[in-house]
């Protein structure tokens, strides 16, 4: 039930901060210098100031909703927020950790993943074997992509142009093109 920080030069331990029960995912804001912190066994998210090791907010969320994963888009105003318990996705104002908005996603939301430009969310749900594309101006599921047994986590070339999707369930490595949503390669 703690966050530790270290520091990128030494390695070494910086600081130790207590949170909540049972942190599980993390987001950074390096311009604001603070940490957002699912706590899973909690139904909440905390904020830590990374400067004075310190939490400083913590936003409720329903109950059961087991948080797992967060994502602050480019904006730094809203975090999305994957909830393994009730297969759903909390939009969270960052300043204020209110939930401003929720959406029905798959099964077992493991984590999510947002575009450069902050216009899709991607959220890999592990138990329905599915990708559901969120429109983040529009707070909805715009599309569900059927992909590999176990979706867990994701990540974009450099380009943008191909999303690499790891499974839990399965030895292939997926590479989808995100405007089109279909499968260009399957990687052994």
């Amino acid at each position: 039930n703690t966050v530790t920080i270290f520091d990128k030069v030494s390695g070494r331990v910086a600081a130790v901060v207590p949170t909540g029960i049972s942190p599980s995912g993390m987001a950074m804001d390096p311009v604001s210098r603070r940490a957002y912190v699912a706590l899973s066994g909690e139904d909440a998210v905390e904020t830590i100031d990374i400067l004075g090791n310190a939490v400083i907010g913590r936003g409720p969320l329903a109950v059961g909703d087991n948080p797992e994963e967060l994502a602050l888009l480019p904006d730094g105003r809203t975090l999305l927020v994957a909830n393994a318990g009730s297969n759903t996705v909390s939009f969270v104002d960052a300043a204020s950790l209110v939930e401003t908005k929720r959406v029905q996603v798959g099964a077992g939301p493991q984590s999510i993943l947002v575009d450069r430009v902050g216009r899709r969310a991607y959220v890999f749900n592990a138990f329905s074997n599915t990708i559901s594309v969120l429109d983040v101006v529009a707070k909805a599921v715009v599309a569900t992509v059927a992909t590999e047994s176990g979706p867990v986590r994701g990540q974009f070339n450099r380009g943008g142009n191909r999303l690499y999707v790891l499974h839990r369930q399965s030895p292939y490595l997926v590479v989808l093109d995100p405007v089109t949503l279909s499968v260009v390669r399957r990687v052994h």
